[in-house]
């Protein structure tokens, strides 16, 4: 054979794979102690951290934990995060402290399938001790932002690209199960992985398939794709069926509708913020948010087509640039790096297909690809445009719904991973000395790590002062009951859910924001209103009787929120 034959560079391949995996064994375990270590020091300082939806998704599993599977069953949230919130529950773990100490390990895990991502991608044995260590720092920043789906999902997502990107893909088929339970927990923690796996592994597959060098090889891949979907078909089908039967119809998810309406043309947003006080999904609900799918949201329905398109193309553009500026928060040098790559390896491919045959017009559709896709350059090809390919599949998906920093994540790990490759090449920084280069490799890695320091930093303690308080008016005021808010600018109706939550109450909404004494009166009647928190205003109703204020402080703002919580006493419904 050929000295550059395929099967030998294959075999070269995961014989020094192999071989590094021992090597690196001893840095990895003690990198996977320093997260827990750090983690465990950090735990006190975030024990307080909750948001919104992880609200709901402790309430969600406190009914699995008492078997009422009916209310349980939710077409809005993703099941995983509530089923591995159950066990903590049942010891009796305070919620707030579950949801944290849940994270903390979801970012242990996560740490490992970053260390085994890692090992696919050509790097210098410095490169690769800097990007797992920088990779330490921006999971520790996931694993205290209090959005345990998202860091479940990042987690899931590394151990699937971890067999997809593997240079040996197509050797054994049996894989193809754990890919499928992999795609299964990936739509169980979050409707949108669902369309991500089907489309990701559908591409891949032709991917390997055309990358196959005989018929055995393409045989593995098709098969491997054949038992990841007969995988996920079943076991993601029990919970389709569950949520059909509570539903009374086929759904999938309502989580990607429910969106769309939100950020559809004259949306009013948010319905907690527009519609004033709102019925509870279910007698056990904390709030309207345990259930969105229940609401409402006032859209256009019967737009114009041209007024449509308009704001569609405003809209996408708009998600396009916020997704650029997340991409800058990972690091200034996020853009410069895939820029990089994408002009050099695409331009290199289309080349190399080109002088692949004799003439261009001579070679049909599929034999193109064969040549773009088929020509084995070792792990420079899987990691590299792997990556690139995976980051414009996985980001596209939310251009057309709603982008936010914690949606990306998943590309955050990727560009550090390709800034580390790229810092292995000879060609980087070729001209320079070993102090250049090696100045030059500290800026890049540490451009990583700003954000996340950050977000660590501004994290600390959040939400302490309203568990504090919230602690006093239960011991000193006994607040427990149904609760409803005013809504000032915004903010009035999480900072009260936070309080609900630890108060153990029921949470109304806030009212709107014009409305007059009348209105108030009726609307406080109407769902027996028994507490009313008032931010940065009062209530005027006779019925209202004060009972304690507060200056609710924010760490690391100079913002305060002067609060006052109203008894309502004979209120008519």
């Amino acid at each position: 054979m050929k000295p550059h034959d395929p099967a030998i560079n294959a075999s070269l391949l995961h014989t020094a794979n192999v071989a590094l995996r021992r090597v690196t064994t001893a840095f990895t375990t003690k990198l996977l102690l320093a997260y827990c270590c750090v983690g465990i020091l950090l735990f006190p300082l975030y024990q307080y951290q909750v948001n919104p939806d992880g609200i709901s998704y402790i309430n969600i599993a406190r009914l699995y934990s008492v078997g009422d599977l009916h209310d349980a069953i939710n077409a809005y949230w993703g099941p995983l995060t509530s089923w591995l919130l159950v066990p903590l529950l049942l010891v009796n773990l305070q919620p707030a402290l579950a949801l944290q100490l849940l994270s903390l390990i979801f970012g242990a895990l996560t740490t490992i399938a970053t260390i085994r991502l890692s090992s696919i991608f050509i790097l210098t044995d410095r490169a690769r001790s800097l990007a797992l260590l920088t990779a330490i720092i921006i999971i520790l920043s996931y694993t205290f932002f209090a959005s345990v789906p998202d860091l479940l999902f990042l987690c899931i997502s590394l151990f699937y690209l971890s067999y997809i990107f593997a240079p040996d893909y197509n050797r054994t088929a049996i894989s193809g199960v754990i890919i499928g339970l992999l795609g299964s927990l990936l739509y169980l923690d979050k409707s949108y992985g669902l369309y991500l796996f089907m489309a990701h592994f559908t591409l891949f597959t032709y991917i390997h398939y055309l990358q196959s060098n005989d018929r055995r090889e393409r045989r593995i891949v098709l098969l491997k794709y054949v038992l990841g979907l007969s995988c996920l078909a079943i076991i993601s089908g029990i919970w389709i069926h569950s949520l059909s039967d509570k539903y009374q119809h086929f759904t999938i998810s309502t989580t990607a509708q429910y969106n769309i309406k939100i950020d559809s043309l004259g949306s009013q947003g948010q319905p907690m913020h527009s519609q004033g006080l709102l019925p509870l999904p279910y007698p056990s609900a904390v709030s309207a948010w345990d259930d969105p799918s229940r609401l409402t949201v006032e859209y256009e329905k019967s737009p114009r087509l041209r007024d449509w398109v308009r704001w569609q193309i405003f809209h996408i553009a708009g998600n396009v640039f916020r997704t650029f500026y997340y991409l800058e928060l990972f690091s200034v040098f996020s853009i410069v790096i895939v820029l990089i790559y994408a002009s050099y390896y695409f331009i290199s491919r289309v080349s190399k297909a080109e002088e692949g045959g004799p003439t261009r017009e001579r070679r049909s559709g599929r034999r193109s690809l064969q040549l773009y896709w088929g020509q084995d350059h070792g792990k420079l090809h899987s990691s590299v445009v792997y990556s690139l390919v995976t980051m414009l599949l996985y980001t596209a998906g939310y251009e057309v719904l709603h982008v936010e920093s914690r949606f990306l994540w998943i590309d955050s790990i990727l560009l550090l991973l390709l800034c580390a490759h790229y810092i292995s090449n000879s060609q980087f920084c070729a001209t320079c000395n070993v102090k250049l280069r090696l100045l030059m490799t500290s800026i890049i890695f540490s451009s990583f790590c700003l954000y996340p320091l950050m977000q660590i930093i501004i994290h600390a303690n959040q939400n302490r002062y309203i568990y504090i308080t919230a602690r006093e008016l239960h011991n000193n005021y006994h607040v427990e009951g149904s609760i409803a808010s005013n809504d000032n600018g915004g903010d009035g109706w999480d900072l009260t859910l936070f309080y609900a939550f630890y108060l153990d109450s029921k949470y109304y909404g806030a009212t709107k924001k014009s409305i007059t004494d009348e209105e108030l009166q009726r609307e406080l009647g109407k769902y027996r209103i028994q507490y009313y928190f008032s931010w940065d205003d009062v209530c005027r109703l006779s019925e209202c009787r004060k009972l304690a204020d507060f200056e609710v402080e924010f760490l690391w703002t100079t913002e305060k929120k002067h609060l006052i919580v109203y008894q309502i006493r004979n209120v008519g419904s």
